[in-house]
């Protein structure tokens, strides 16, 4: 009877091993048919065409965040965006967040005050900070379809939000907003103050530019002329040293300190912005226009959970919806990239891109398949599926066209 039993046990068990390897080796693996299947197309002229374009409507109507990761300084980026934004505009959103810091959102707000003066006046910024050597103060409006889109968003109303570290050749900028914001008598003083502070800064070593702007006694004399009662001023000066300790962090070589103390001031300043904004428990709608790495919806390609993710467990105790989509291009300057070994982790998801049309990949019912069992991915394919919603592939991109 003993016998019985093992040999009843044993049989049992390779009957369910059997079975087990014959449903793994049934598992479909993901090809470049499955991604047609979930792929619809439009065109951009004046406005979306197509069943995409169908698709970005229902979503935008149906979500709270909206997540656009980018590419950036690419021209078909800001193309669809601003497109994007006369969408949202539609279903009551009115805040866009771009990857800037908080003052230099302000600038924004300032210099797109009159729409129409917008793109005059980022290239008026531009030249005054030295942009023919490419050394800009903000970073990813320097095209002309960046100003574009700026336009359409202030046009619209939509306040800009940034919620980053100010950008590492922001700062003779940031001196000249901060001697603005002083209150007291002696203005000559702060004038040379601002002078020898920028004078201060520029001759630093770019490669310790950051530590030592902390520790230089020349920008702290600059910052102590500004009373503790000047509450605008106070938030300004603490707002340019935490983006240089983020920065001192990279420097040093403390590459992982320099991710998450970066990730933990974006969460501050989106939190806060959002609190700010919020009336009874409604917050606001919100689009959010980021390099991929920051909108991913589980951990970004290096391993953090970034903004992306934030968002996205917000909308789930909120009870609404985040969208996060993945813009990719397959026809970059004139090349066809598909066998490019830098697109080789993707290379599936491009066998749909084409020269003339957007490409729209719904990931939500590939990711389900994959998460059932039911179909198998290559690990970087799982990736991009699993922190993404949607993937849009531009037709021919290139850079955008320089505003100065």
């Amino acid at each position: 009877m003993k016998w019985s039993i093992r040999i009843q046990k044993v049989s049992s068990f390779l009957f369910l091993f059997v079975i087990s390897t014959t449903c793994l080796a049934q598992k479909h693996a993901l090809d470049a048919s499955d991604i047609k299947e979930y792929t619809r197309y439009f065109t951009l002229n004046d406005g979306f065409e197509g069943e995409g374009a169908e698709l970005i409507q229902e979503e935008l109507a149906s979500s709270q965040f909206v997540l656009f990761g980018e590419l950036h300084n690419s021209q078909q980026s800001a193309l669809f965006f601003n497109e994007l934004l006369k969408i949202a505009a539609k279903h009551r959103y009115n805040t866009l967040i771009a990857e800037v810091g908080p003052f230099t959102a302000e600038v924004l707000m300032k210099l797109s005050e009159v729409p129409e003066e917008t793109t005059g006046n980022l290239r008026q910024l531009y030249q005054r900070y030295n942009s023919k050597n490419n050394r800009y103060p903000i970073p990813f409006f320097k095209g002309k379809e960046d100003a574009t889109f700026l336009t359409t968003a202030r046009k619209l109303n939509f306040d800009i939000w940034g919620i980053d570290q100010e950008f590492a050749l922001a700062f003779p900028m940031l001196f000249d907003q901060l001697a603005g914001l002083y209150t007291g008598a002696d203005k000559g003083t702060v004038n040379n103050a601002l002078e020898d502070s920028k004078k201060a800064w520029n001759k630093i070593s770019e490669k310790h530019r950051s530590c030592e702007s902390l520790e230089n006694a020349t920008i702290a004399g600059f910052f102590s002329l500004f009373s503790s009662s000047n509450a605008k001023a106070q938030e300004l000066i603490t707002a340019i040293r935490k983006s240089w300790q983020i920065y001192c962090h990279h420097e040093n070589g403390e590459y992982g300190k320099n991710n998450t103390t970066r990730i933990a001031y974006m969460k501050e300043n989106l939190e806060r912005k959002l609190e700010e904004a919020r009336q009874g428990d409604q917050y606001p709608k919100v689009l959010i226009k980021m390099g991929s790495y920051h909108t991913t919806k589980v951990k970004s390609p290096i391993g953090y959970k970034d903004v992306g993710h934030w968002v996205d467990s917000l909308a789930s105790e909120l009870g609404s919806k985040s969208m996060h989509i993945r813009f990719m291009r397959r026809y970059w300057q004139g090349k066809d990239q598909f066998k490019s070994k830098s697109y080789a982790p993707v290379q599936l998801f491009m066998t749909v891109g084409l020269p003339d049309q957007w490409a729209l990949i719904d990931l939500r019912p590939i990711r389900r398949k994959i998460a059932s069992g039911i179909w198998t991915a290559k690990q970087s394919e799982i990736n991009e599926i699993f922190n993404h919603d949607l993937m849009l592939i531009a037709p021919k991109d290139q850079w955008v066209e320089n505003n100065f």
